[in-house]
């Protein structure tokens, strides 16, 4: 019995020791496998944040995308509002000539007019001065 205890003390010491070394080699590779298990965590967290600033990338270059269009949007309106101004600007002048115009015609009408009441004047005075004549040869005759 002896022996046996001691078989088992001597084989469980070597088993314990065996055991001993064998849990700290597991946890050994554990820890190294949590470790590459920590960078490939990091890494991948790393690459979401490298992924996080290229999508914040992206919807900054979308923001000023969007606010380049929304310029040009309102760049183009006020070219628009500009354009139906020079319309407008263009229409009255139109309007303003086209008064000019009706202006001038009214007024080559009353200098026509001033010219046919100054021929009438003038024929009125050439009458007169043939009356007049008529009515000096008639006294002289007398």
């Amino acid at each position: 019995m002896q022996f046996t205890s001691t078989f088992y003390i001597l084989f469980g010491c070597i088993g314990v020791a065996v055991h001993g070394m064998a849990v700290p080699g597991l946890d050994a590779r554990g820890t190294l496998l949590s470790r590459r298990e920590a960078e490939l965590d990091a890494r991948g967290t790393l690459k979401s944040r490298r992924e996080a600033e290229i999508d914040a990338r992206d919807t900054l270059r979308s923001r000023r995308e969007a606010e380049l269009k929304a310029r040009n949007t309102l760049k183009s309106r006020r070219e628009a509002e500009l354009d139906a101004r020079g319309t407008l600007k263009s229409r009255r002048e139109a309007e303003l000539d086209a008064r000019g115009t009706l202006k001038s015609r009214r007024e080559a009408e009353l200098d026509a007019r001033g010219t046919l009441r100054s021929r009438r004047d003038t024929e009125i005075d050439t009458r007169d001065t043939l009356r007049s004549r008529r009515e000096a040869e008639l006294q002289n005759l007398d």
